[in-house]
């Protein structure tokens, strides 16, 4: 028996929300059950009654619902809704997932990164499919969920928006339970009474009903929440809400009509047939293929066609009759719960043994800010667990009372004396738990490396890796009491030292003495996500961003002097202080990541002017200007040599050579066709190595035990 998480994206009486009750009914015979309602609603009690396990209900849907129709909140609300499906999951903890609709797709990247197997069921065609889809994307991951349809037509939109074979996508259509209307489908008391059933809206097409009202002598009702007084003028139509029992409204109708301009495979459709009702429907979706040759299909739109057809059988008591009865027992034979449970079950069963259930290892993070603020966002260091780690945090000294200003003066006092070591003390229950840690940047892992150095347990538990940014260029430079602290520290207390440029490897090895196996030189990778081509005009200036000490602005600003090259400068004040700043460059300050993307994707070309340091100075702008497809002038540092290919994805200058930078950039600036080529290119080689997901991947596979593991058994 597994723990299954079932989502519904409301509980209201609609169509796709009562097939997630029978998805519940027919998973909760062999496993144990567990609902999540994104929204709650009538059927809330039925999920509750159905299921096993408890159902929960998603904190905050109406202000998210409210906040997404702002259009700037939208990025902000979805990944609001990554988050609380993040830690519904966490608390969950299941083994498998079933997503009922397109609209639950806010749980598909936070279940893959915890490996946790997905099923996802679409019930959506169209622009509503392709949107919702769209707002979370997977890529080459989709291939990692297990993708249902409720109709052929909703697999043709599932393959076309997700690039995986209509072969691979299993349609299990929506069912009816066909028995539950045995009492039901009686003659209408009227004789000429034509109905349509569902929430009133432009999908729905209440305003094409209304046409056919208005062309067809007889009583028009529409069954279904009416949210808006839309359509004003109705024709005599007759509103009758949401009611409780729809299914005595229909049974009472002469004709059912089915209006909409867009319905995947509309239930309603098939609870007619099942109450014996004759149909006339628009020529949507998987209609077709719910009624066959038992009701009457017009084109969408058409309705002139529709009114033809509805007094056809108006008129025609004997073809209501026939098509009626040929409509039930079609939907007895084809579409009966039944079929649709066993389905269910042995898609869900096929998910479970295909999938091996291995404990995942917990992965501590050290690092220098909180959870979720803008510079862990852009290290994307969720990208781990895509590696099937389970991430964890502490943010116990951003809590009081280390928060308590006199409190945080002598904590930051001691620390100035060693090294950071609060965060360290107060995560040991945590970093006992763990099975790896992981310190970002060399600071924050400085503590932990002597106390494991010093043998003192909890803390020589897990596996232990730093990943290292300036320490390379810091160390040679130490005095000798604390280069021999680094040594004894980082020789004894860490497993692996991560570092992103190969010309480091001397350094940690010579200076510091530490072992190859300690050593991991892994390509650094950039937000490709974020970071992506923006369909913006190009601009006729030069951009140059940077504010570490690598940058060099003597040079770059030499070079740019006397030429029409506009160069814009993203930079602190105090990074330019004392320089003569030529009369074609413009200062912009610091700016905003928005900010900084939209003048690096405008920008006709990148320069990045830096100094030969011993660390990869100038490599996030690099790549980040790489991966939106922009042509970039880049001084060929040591550091950079495996991040760039001159003339084939940039072009690279000697660092410090004012007259070649010069030179580069009038080029670049003059040839379109040559910043277009290498453009391309440098966004390839992005997607291919330097992003994200491959970095975290890359140091995924360091925090597995090595045949000799310092601060353990070294």
């Amino acid at each position: 028996m597994a723990r299954v998480v079932v989502v519904s994206h409301e509980a209201t009486l609609t169509g796709a929300p009562r097939v997630a009750v029978e998805v519940v009914r027919a998973l909760a015979g062999d496993h144990n059950v567990t609902c999540v309602l994104r929204a709650g609603g009538p059927l809330t009690s039925t999920f509750d009654h159905v299921a096993p396990g408890p159902v929960e209900t998603e904190p905050l849907a109406r202000p998210r619902a409210l906040l997404r129709r702002a259009r700037p909140l939208r990025r902000l609300v979805n990944r609001l809704d990554e988050v609380i499906a993040a830690r519904t999951l966490r608390r969950t903890r299941p083994e498998l997932l079933f997503l009922n609709t397109v609209k639950t797709n806010a749980y598909l990247r936070p279940a893959l990164r915890r490996r946790i197997p997905v099923i996802l069921h679409s019930h959506e065609l169209g622009t509503l499919a392709s949107s919702t889809l769209r707002r979370y994307p997977l890529g080459k991951r989709w291939h990692d969920v297990r993708l249902m349809a409720c109709s052929t037509a909703a697999c043709d939109t599932l393959a076309d928006e997700t690039g995986v074979d209509r072969a691979a996508i299993t349609v299990v259509t929506s069912p009816v339970d066909t028995a539950s209307f045995i009492d039901l489908g009686g003659s209408p008391k009227s004789s000429r009474v034509v109905g349509a059933c569902g929430t009133v809206n432009e999908r729905k097409g209440a305003d094409l009903f209304v046409e056919v009202a208005r062309k067809v002598d007889a009583e028009f009702r529409w069954i279904g929440q009416r949210k808006t007084a839309w359509p004003e003028d109705d024709a005599g139509v007759t509103w009758l809400g949401q009611v409780d029992r729809p299914y005595a409204e229909l049974a009472a109708l002469d004709v059912f009509v089915l209006p909409s301009r867009e319905d995947a495979f509309p239930l309603v459709v098939l609870e007619a047939m099942a109450l014996g009702k004759p149909i006339v429907a628009f020529d949507v979706g998987g209609v077709r293929e719910q009624l066959g040759d038992t009701g009457l299909l017009v084109p969408v739109g058409d309705t002139n066609g529709m009114a033809d057809a509805v007094e056809q059988l108006l008129a025609g008591p004997d073809l209501r009759a026939r098509l009626g009865a040929a409509a039930k027992a079609r939907a007895k034979e084809l579409w009966d719960v039944g079929a649709f449970r066993d389905k269910v079950v042995a898609v869900a069963n096929d998910v479970l043994g295909a999938t091996p259930r291995t404990k995942r290892p917990k992965v501590f993070l050290l690092k220098s800010w909180v959870a979720g603020k803008s510079r862990e966002q852009r290290y994307r260091l969720e990208k781990i667990e895509d590696a099937g780690v389970e991430l964890r945090y502490s943010d116990a000294a951003d809590k009081r009372p280390w928060t308590l200003k006199p409190v945080k003066a002598v904590v930051r006092r001691l620390e100035r004396l060693g090294a950071p070591f609060l965060q360290t003390l107060l995560a040991t229950r945590t970093i006992a738990r763990s099975d790896a840690v992981v310190a970002v940047f060399e600071s924050q892992g400085n503590a932990l490396a002597a106390l494991r150095a010093l043998r003192i347990w909890p803390f020589t538990r897990p596996r232990f890796v730093v990943v290292a940014c300036w320490l390379a260029m810091d160390v040679p430079k130490f005095p000798a009491g604390r280069l021999r602290w680094y040594r004894w520290a980082y020789r004894r207390g860490v497993d692996r030292v991560v570092y992103f440029s190969p010309n480091q490897t001397e350094v940690y090895r010579n200076v510091l003495g530490l072992a190859p196996n300690q050593l991991a030189d892994v390509a650094f990778g950039i937000d490709d996500e974020y970071f992506t081509p923006q369909d913006v005009a190009e601009e006729a200036y030069v951009l140059a961003v940077g504010r570490d000490k690598g940058r060099d602005w003597p040079t770059l600003f030499e070079a740019v002097r006397g030429t029409e090259i506009d160069l814009r400068v993203v930079c602190r004040p105090e990074d330019i202080a004392g320089l003569d700043v030529p009369e074609n460059v413009t200062v912009l300050g610091t700016v905003d990541r928005s900010t900084y993307r939209d003048l690096t994707a405008r920008a006709a070309v990148v320069v990045v002017a830096t100094k030969p340091l011993a660390y990869p100075t100038g490599q996030s702008v690099t790549l980040e200007s790489m991966a939106l497809g922009k042509c970039c002038v880049v001084s060929d540092t040591p550091a950079m040599h495996d991040y760039l290919d001159h003339e084939v994805d940039a072009l690279l200058v000697p660092p410090g050579d004012r007259e070649a930078l010069r030179e580069a950039l009038e080029r670049a600036t003059a040839d379109a066709d040559l910043r277009k080529r290498l453009g391309v290119a440098a966004r390839q080689a992005v997607e291919a190595r330097f992003n994200a997901a491959a970095m975290w991947k890359t140091i995924a596979r360091l925090l597995g035990p090595d045949d000799v593991v310092p601060g353990r058994n070294g």
